[in-house]
């Protein structure tokens, strides 16, 4: 399941938009953004957001998918 998007990701793990921002203690706008623009998420922020969604962080965010909206 390489080359999803952030959002992807967070769709297969049926994980709603406000469920990730409580997990990682941001607002859900901030979580939203990072979806839409993966490149601006702080490396601490996509190391949450890789535990919380169970999957390697360069998985999520290293990888051409990554930086395209779907």
């Amino acid at each position: 399941m390489s080359n999803l998007t952030l959002r992807q990701w967070r769709l297969v793990k049926e994980r709603t938009i406000n469920d990730m921002a409580d997990a990682c203690g941001v607002h859900p706008n901030t979580y939203a953004l990072w979806e839409k623009n993966p490149e601006s998420v702080k490396v601490k922020d996509a190391l949450k957001v890789a535990e919380v969604l169970g999957v390697p962080v360069d998985e999520i965010f290293f990888n051409q998918a990554a930086t395209k909206c779907s």
